[in-house]
């Protein structure tokens, strides 16, 4: 029990960076396996209650938790609260040189642009300009096909796009779709890695194991990305 409240220990140094559910599940579970030890050594009934009701507390917590983390990714937002990140991560200004160079990467073998716009935060129509000619850009110096056609791979995994350019972004995303997409597919993070350029061969992989349709666009809305519906205009980059 004391080597299990150890680990728990560790687990809660890493929650604080996490958000405050993750804080109290652990630091209960923690409280509740040393109260286990102690009352196990010492043989204390009071001890043993209160480990308990310390115990009881930590499942009404990871009860919470996982209910909140299901109505909160239903909605879209934080309906529930306790699971707003406690260290937001940085903004970096976007620009179409990032896009280009960092956020993609092509792979003439498959002719097939992979888009890594995780964690992008899309807030102004700037943004929405430098990402549709950092991709324009990128497409027109790799694709080797005639037409400049190809095929694409996103990850929008924690995307943010405000809701005030949401219609925008997506009338941008129309537009390159019809000039330049001959197919589109959105992959979980875990397919890419964790961060842009990291490991290009595990990506290329990635697309050479899966079957794209040349015929016809497969889309499927970005379960991370935080955006406003806009109807049929709606679709991932």
């Amino acid at each position: 029990l004391i080597e299990w409240g150890i680990l728990t220990s560790c687990f809660f140094v890493i929650t604080l960076r996490k958000n405050n559910c993750l804080i109290c599940v652990f630091a209960l579970l923690g409280t509740t396996f040393f109260l286990l030890a102690a009352a196990t050594a010492s043989g204390n009934v009071a001890v043993k209650k209160t480990a308990g009701y310390f115990g009881f507390l930590t499942a009404c917590g990871a009860w919470y938790t996982g209910v909140a983390e299901l109505v909160n990714e239903e909605w879209g937002r934080h309906v529930l609260p306790g699971l707003k990140p406690r260290l937001s991560p940085e903004r970096f200004e976007i620009t179409a040189s990032q896009i280009t160079k960092r956020r993609t990467i092509y792979d003439k073998k498959s002719n097939t642009l992979f888009l890594q716009f995780r964690s992008l935060q899309i807030k102004s129509q700037k943004d929405v300009h430098a990402i549709k000619e950092g991709v324009e850009k990128a497409i027109l110096e790799s694709s080797a096909a005639p037409d400049n056609k190809v095929h694409v791979v996103v990850d929008y995994e924690d995307v943010l796009i405000d809701e005030a350019i949401a219609q925008e972004y997506w009338d941008m995303v129309a537009d390159l779709e019809r000039t330049y997409y001959l197919s589109a597919r959105r992959f979980h993070v875990s397919s890419f890695g964790t961060r842009p350029n990291n490991d290009n061969s595990n990506m290329r992989r990635t697309v050479s194991a899966t079957l794209l349709n040349a015929s016809s666009s497969q889309y499927v809305h970005p379960k991370g990305a935080k955006v406003t519906k806009v109807g049929s205009g709606e679709m991932p980059c």
